[in-house]
């Protein structure tokens, strides 16, 4: 299939491209480190993070970028933060707000209700409603992104990477480093991306509905991946924290149903290792995410944990491209619905 002709597969081979321009883009929100001063004067005493879709799976990992600087955010869906846990919202409370397009119907309730509040913004797009409305915008320069988000599910990482620095005075040139070296792993890996969508859709057996699970930062990998292969390839997927795995998921093992394990860092990786084995020995198809090689691995290149989720995005956006062709259908063509969600 030419990549040309399909613009899903054209935004996925420029995800390079949009996490160097969101880099070079990037300049520190003056004043961002006057609400970490808060947070140690009481000024502050509430951390919320919000989104929905994939910018919700996106803020799984920010999550753990905050706790390793010592901070306890509460992560909250967008629509369940209007409503029933409206109450956490208080005169101390410091809001991260992400969403790609800046203009979802939940996001605008929102923005409607925290006037008084310090927002800081996530989104691709610098006239939303989000990014006129923030106290501190990170702006990402992920370009038009025709269906799937895919692009701007990894600038918006980066972006998260640079809030989390910029909050507790931290340089980013470290973060910053990493991921421009990623970028050019992406552009290797992606230059055989046919080939590689082919294969993983036949590790996954041409399945009809899958699991994807991780730890800490791969929790949104799993998440993120979980709602790539739902988009793009019409599949049933559910994304997962991996203990929760052997919470009643072991049942669901058998023909037509695979996991995706993302091994993820060394902290947790033989817990990952052995519940690879665990649903390999139930008979269960299962599909190894890993920068180590190892049976069953579909491998990805050596890299920082803080980077992993960057990179183990790349397999299940192919097998999402892969698994559309076994069904039949044209990858990240959206038959019901549109790319932004206006509607609660």
């Amino acid at each position: 299939m030419d990549s040309q002709m399909n613009p899903y597969i054209a935004d996925l081979l420029a995800q390079p491209e949009a996490l160097r321009a969101t880099l070079a883009g990037f300049a520190a929100p003056s004043g961002l480190r006057e609400l970490a001063k808060g947070f140690k004067s009481g000024k502050h005493a509430r951390l919320v993070l919000t989104g929905m879709g994939m910018s919700y799976a996106a803020l799984h990992y920010l999550v753990f970028r905050l706790t390793q600087h010592g901070f306890c955010p509460i992560l909250v869906e967008t629509s369940e933060l209007i409503y029933d846990a409206a109450s956490i919202i208080s005169e101390k409370t410091l809001l991260v707000v992400a969403s790609q397009s800046g203009q979802s119907g939940e996001i605008v309730k929102l923005l409607s209700m925290v006037s008084k509040n310090p927002v800081v913004a996530i989104t691709n797009n610098p006239d939303s409603p989000l990014a006129r409305g923030a106290t501190f915008a990170y702006i990402t320069q992920a370009g038009v992104e025709h269906s799937v988000p895919c692009k701007t599910y990894l600038t918006a990482l980066a972006a998260m990477a640079a809030f989390s620095n910029d909050l507790v005075g931290v340089s980013r040139a470290k973060d910053e480093t990493l991921i421009l070296a990623a970028s050019s792993l992406m552009s290797a890996y992606l230059s055989t991306w046919d080939v590689k969508a082919a294969e993983m859709a036949e590790r996954l057996d041409g399945c009809s509905s899958m699991v994807l699970c991780g730890r800490g930062f791969s929790v949104a990998s799993a998440f993120a991946g979980a709602h790539t292969i739902r988009d793009a390839a019409k599949i049933h997927a559910e994304g997962l924290s991996a203990a929760q795995f052997r919470h009643g998921h072991m049942e669901m093992i058998g023909k037509g149903f695979a996991v995706v394990v993302f091994r993820g860092a060394e902290s947790t990786a033989p817990l990952l290792e052995k519940l690879a084995s665990d649903i390999q020995a139930a008979n269960g198809t299962v599909v190894v995410v890993s920068d180590q090689g190892r049976d069953g691995a579909r491998l990805i290149p050596p890299c920082a944990p803080q980077i992993l989720p960057f990179l183990e995005i790349l397999p299940t956006q192919l097998a999402s491209i892969g698994l559309a062709w076994k069904h039949g259908r044209e990858p990240g063509h959206f038959a019901t619905h549109s790319k932004v969600t206006t509607s609660e």
